[in-house]
């Protein structure tokens, strides 16, 4: 589930991005190498090589090691806490499988067709994901950092809140959003999320826990999200690639981990639970008078939370461009 890149582990000094994902051990495992294999081994995948314009070498191994190393030497006090050298992870990993959280799991993933879409046509994984998540009987929640509902997925919430599942959103700020152009997407559909009877929550970019979120020594300028998580009747959680857009939706190969346990369900809704205080988000509502309306333990605001004017200007501009469905 989550990007591998020093913002996704707490080490950019900008934007460090609260993600999550999950450590597997057992039979599970060859279900995900399958998956992998199935990708890079068929008549879609193109080798490295093809793009190369001369073979690699050892050398340029060592070279770039170098340009890492004194990357994070250059960044003061990360090489100092966390040290550079190599090292084996056994005893770790022995120690992690003493604490693991027992569960029956299965992959969910985009499977892709043949050259010909005949023989075998592709399988979208929204279709299995969507099935597990109309099966809710009493509460979903839902993580995404970016969110462009389509009418069939307002409609889902709909449904859901309809026959009294309680259903709550958390997602981005524009302040806490990396990327702005989605925000400008988003903004479009708040109204309609809440009218679906969603209960919808947007990350402060200042949150109080955001400690918990970086890696000291680093502190960085604002906290965003980046986890895609869903927990049905908590007992059944998702944590995988998928987002609320089109790009998830019509366009990005996504897979995720399916697993049924009330343990890890509890597990993760307490994590995003806190998350959604009001110290740590917006809550997002419609007042009497019909305007929207954030609030927070840092007051209420009727003008969406930015990190900057310039952000603003930014996300006006952007919101004219017709590119929804690349989003």
């Amino acid at each position: 589930g989550r990007n591998i890149g020093s913002e996704y582990f707490g080490f950019n000094p900008k934007l460090n991005q609260r993600d999550m994902d999950l450590l597997v051990m057992g039979p599970i495992v060859p279900a995900i190498a399958a998956t992998f294999d199935e990708y890079w081994n068929s008549e879609w995948a193109y080798p490295p090589e093809a793009f190369l314009r001369r073979q690699p070498s050892l050398s340029d191994l060592a070279e770039l090691r170098e340009e890492l190393r004194e990357d994070l030497e250059s960044q003061t006090g990360l090489a100092e806490a966390f040290g550079l050298d190599e090292r084996e992870w056994v005893d770790e990993a022995k120690q992690a499988r003493d604490v693991m959280i027992p569960g029956e799991a299965w992959v969910i993933y985009d499977k892709p067709p043949t050259f010909d879409a005949i023989e075998r046509p592709a399988i979208r994984k929204i279709d299995e994901l969507s099935q597990i998540i109309q099966a809710a009987e009493k509460e979903v929640l839902a993580v995404s950092p970016y969110v462009i509902p389509s009418p069939l997925t307002l409609e889902a919430a709909r449904q859901l809140t309809e026959r009294g599942v309680r259903v709550r959103l958390l997602t981005n700020s524009l302040a806490s959003n990396n990327l702005t152009i989605a925000n400008s997407a988003y903004k479009r559909y708040r109204r309609a999320i809440l009218d679906a009877g969603v209960e919808l929550y947007e990350l402060r970019s200042d949150p109080a826990n955001r400690a918990l979120y970086e890696t000291p020594p680093v502190v960085a300028d604002r906290i965003g999200l980046h986890a895609k998580v869903f927990v049905v009747d908590g007992e059944v959680a998702y944590v995988g690639t998928h987002n609320l857009d089109p790009r998830s939706f019509n366009i990005n190969t996504e897979v995720g981990l399916v697993v049924r346990s009330p343990e890890l369900a509890e597990t993760i809704e307490v994590a995003f639970e806190r998350d959604m205080q009001p110290e740590n988000s917006w809550r997002v509502d419609i007042d009497e008078k019909g305007r929207l309306r954030w609030t927070s333990a840092a007051g209420v605001k009727y003008l969406q939370p930015a990190h900057s004017f310039r952000q603003r200007i930014a996300d006006f501009f952007l919101q004219l461009l017709p590119v929804e469905e690349q989003l």
